[in-house]
Order: C-alpha cells, then sequence, then structure tokens
C-alpha cells in the first residue's frame, strides 16, 4: 500500500539576520537552513542558530516544486525541504536539484536539466575502484556504465535545508557513467566520495505526484539516460524477429527450389529457314489448368560461333490476350594459347508470372545470322539459299517455376523496418553523446 500524505513535524524559528520565520522540515537531520527571505545561511546544529553566510540574490528563482510541496513517487511521500541550484566549470551548463526527505527512507533527490528529471538515491554497494577517475566504463549491478561526463560541479544558488554544510561556491569533482534510464554520479570533495544512481523520470510524472498546476520546464535535447524507443533492447527483438522471418522464408524459398511442383505442357522442335515466307513459326495448342500459374520457358539452338534473337508471344486463345518478350543467345568457342576457350550459351531461359489457366499457343520469331535475308527480295528467287541448313530450336514449356525476384523483394521489404530502426537508434543516441566530450559517435559534423 502506498503511503498517506501525513504531515511532518516541523519547527520553526526567527531569521537572526532579517527575522522573517525560518522552517526545519527533517528536524535533527539538517546541519544547514537557508533563509527564503534573505538568503543567509544559517547552522541548524546549533541551538542559538548562527548565520554561517549571508547571500544577497536579488533574482526570483522560479523553482517547480516549492518549499514543504509532497509527492508521492512509487508509493512514498516525499516533501522537498531544500532546493539548489549547480553549474560546471564554463557556467554554460546550470541544473537544479531538489532534497527530499522522508521519515523512514531518509533524503533522495530530484534533479532537473534542460526539462529532464531523474530520481536520485545514494549507493551503499557501490564498487571499489582505482583510479576512480580515470575509469571510462565501470559495472555496477551486472549492467556497464559508461562515462558520459568528467569536471566540476559548483553550487550557485540554494534554499530551504540540507544535511550538510552547504556553501554558495562550494565546488565538488564530478564524474557521470551512464546506463538508460539510469546514471551513476560520483562526487569528490576534500573529505570524501559520494556515490549516487539517479533514474530517469517522466517530466508528467513529477508534475502528477507534486500536483504541479504551472506549466512543467520545455524540454530540449536528448538527457544522459533519457531511454530510448530504439534502445537496444528493442533492437535485439527486432533482430530477433527478422532472423525468424529471413530463416523461415529462406527455407520455404529452397523447398520450392529443390521440390518443385511443376509440369511439362508443352515440349517441340521449331525449324527457320531464310526461304520461308513466313518468318514467325506458331506452336501447337497446349493447355494450362491451373487457375493461376508461373511459365519457365527454355530455348535451345546448337549454336556455333553464331548467335540468335527470339521474338516470342504467348498467346491466350480463349480471349485474345497475349504477353511478349525477347531471349537472345549466343555461343562461340575456339582454341588459343591456353587451350580451348568457350563464351556464351546455347541455352536461354525466361520465367513469366501469373499466367491464368487456358488455352496457349506459341508464336516465335527467329534472326540471326543465317536468317538475314533483303525483305524486298522474293526468297523463291534466292535457290541458293536452299542448301543453306536451317536453324533448329528447341522449346519447352513448364509451369510452377520457382521465382526468386519474390523471395529477394519480400527480404528487402522485411529489411527496411530494421533499417529504419537502426537508423533511429544511432540518430538518437548522436543526440543523446552530442553534449560530451566521450561520445562514441563522432562524426565530421560533431568535430566541426
Amino acid at each position: 500500500m502506498s503511503e498517506t500524505k501525513k504531515p511532518l513535524l516541523v519547527k520553526t524559528f526567527s531569521c537572526p539576520s532579517c527575522g522573517g520565520t525560518v522552517t526545519i522540515r527533517a528536524i535533527g537531520s539538517s546541519l544547514n537552513v537557508v533563509c527564503s527571505y534573505c538568503s543567509s545561511i544559517i547552522d541548524a546544529s546549533n541551538e542559538n542558530y548562527i548565520v554561517i553566510e549571508t547571500f544577497t540574490n536579488k533574482i526570483k528563482r522560479k523553482q517547480i516544486i516549492q518549499l514543504g510541496d509532497r509527492g508521492n513517487l512509487s508509493g512514498t511521500v516525499w516533501e522537498n525541504i531544500g532546493y539548489m541550484e549547480r553549474c560546471d566549470q564554463s557556467g554554460k551548463y546550470v541544473w537544479s536539484e531538489y532534497l527530499l526527505f522522508n521519515p523512514i527512507h531518509g533524503y533522495r533527490w530530484l534533479t532537473e536539466y534542460g526539462g529532464h528529471w531523474s530520481f536520485v538515491k545514494p549507493i551503499k554497494d557501490h564498487p571499489k575502484l582505482d583510479r576512480l577517475f580515470h575509469q571510462t566504463n565501470i559495472k555496477y549491478s551486472k549492467n556497464e556504465y559508461k562515462l558520459f561526463n568528467k569536471g566540476t560541479a559548483k553550487v550557485t544558488f540554494v534554499l530551504g535545508e540540507f544535511y550538510w554544510q552547504v556553501r554558495i561556491g562550494e565546488k565538488v569533482d564530478l564524474i557521470e557513467f551512464i546506463y538508460p534510464p539510469e546514471i551513476i554520479s560520483i562526487e569528490k570533495s576534500e573529505d570524501e566520495i559520494t556515490w549516487s544512481i539517479g533514474t530517469y523520470i517522466p517530466a508528467e510524472t513529477i508534475k502528477e505526484a507534486f500536483n504541479i498546476k504551472k506549466s512543467m520546464p520545455m524540454q530540449s535535447g536528448i538527457a544522459p539516460n533519457q531511454p530510448s524507443l530504439y534502445g537496444l533492447e528493442n533492437s535485439n527483438k527486432i533482430k530477433k524477429l527478422w532472423e525468424i522471418f529471413f530463416i523461415s522464408l529462406t527455407l520455404i524459398q529452397i523447398c520450392f527450389f529443390i521440390f518443385p511442383s511443376s509440369e511439362v505442357v508443352y515440349s517441340g522442335q521449331l525449324e527457320f529457314r531464310s526461304t520461308d515466307r513466313e518468318k514467325t513459326k506458331v506452336t501447337p495448342k497446349f493447355v494450362l489448368p491451373d487457375k493461376e500459374t508461373n511459365l519457365k520457358f527454355k530455348f535451345q539452338s546448337p549454336l556455333n560461333d553464331s548467335w540468335l534473337e527470339l521474338q516470342v508471344e504467348l498467346i491466350n486463345d480463349d480471349n485474345g490476350d497475349s504477353v511478349e518478350f525477347e531471349e537472345g543467345m549466343e555461343y562461340y568457342s575456339g582454341y588459343d594459347s591456353d587451350g580451348h576457350w568457350s563464351e556464351g550459351s546455347d541455352i536461354t531461359e525466361k520465367m513469366v508470372t501469373a499466367i491464368p489457366k487456358g488455352n496457349y499457343h506459341l508464336n516465335i520469331e527467329v534472326s540471326g545470322p543465317t536468317l538475314l535475308r533483303d525483305p524486298n527480295v522474293d526468297p523463291s528467287s534466292l535457290t541458293w539459299l536452299s542448301d543453306v541448313s536451317p536453324v533448329t530450336l528447341s522449346v519447352e514449356v513448364k509451369t510452377g517455376g520457382t521465382i526468386w525476384s519474390n523471395y529477394i523483394i519480400a527480404m528487402i521489404l522485411l529489411s527496411i523496418f530494421p533499417i529504419v530502426n537502426i537508423w533511429r537508434r544511432h540518430s538518437f543516441e548522436s543526440e543523446r553523446w552530442s553534449e560530451s566530450d566521450y561520445s562514441p559517435y563522432n562524426s565530421d559534423e560533431e568535430e566541426d
């Protein structure tokens, strides 16, 4: 069951500097408290409430979660008791940190940078490492975290109470490692090294938990630990599905290739002569009994240092529909210093898809060196052509041929989504690492 928002015990006193009311919510735990009126830092552990430091800040901060606001995160009620802002050594990057307190669970942090939020808790079982600030990767809880940032964090603004003696201008060495949606932060001061781990939380979750009415900070860029819709886990799932479909389609295609369901519906020979008055030869009728089928045409002619061009027309005798195509064949051979050589083939094949059932015949016209003639001359007047051997063409038509083009198209379509996912993942990660000096996605653009 989730905790209810019961009132927490508080203690108030007058600010020694300005007389304003100062509230302590984590009684006995807070060492410092900052006056919300004059920004004086007061020693909360001293009964006389001595002012440690006076900080004049005329800028009214617009923190989203106000001091004393309470919210329920993952079944635990947390009260915001402190707020601070910090920046890097250049002052370019500024982020907000909200100190949360629960009497049972202690302290947690909410950090906000560029509209992105993380819920941060201390790590007690952190790994013991030599040369910590020289590590490029660390392992924690079976995960490997990559170095993202290394530098200095400086306190620029404080409000509320804290469990250590915080000071304006206080600096710590900071190193961060990421394994989205988590980020490990290690801070090193003169006295100690502290480890913490942050988990990315959507802004809407924060708004709902603390019942925030105003607009949340506008998000910009990609947070270091922001989870990706195109992350490694999703990519691996897509890869596995792609592999399953690839193997399945390939096995199906191989089965069709090895065990084709085919039938020879026509086989015959045609002779072509230069003296033929009709150059087009017509085959006998053949029947395609299936509702729709693929046809594989095989043409063979005993060529010797010659070539042929075929013009073929498949005619449906039932409705007059036709399919036309052209095929060529050539074969040359001989001997040279390296021995016998050959080029080309006296066989050519053609696949025609999705032919409906019905009665068919072929119209075939052949062109070649021995069949060339002047169309204006009557071939019967050229008696010497009768001594030229005819061109013999063997024709075979089979149903159910294996079509590799469909398999290739299917594989291309199947690969589009994984490729797009890879590209999107790369773009997302490139933007995530764009503000890091340790990016594995270096490009000419980023170098410029």
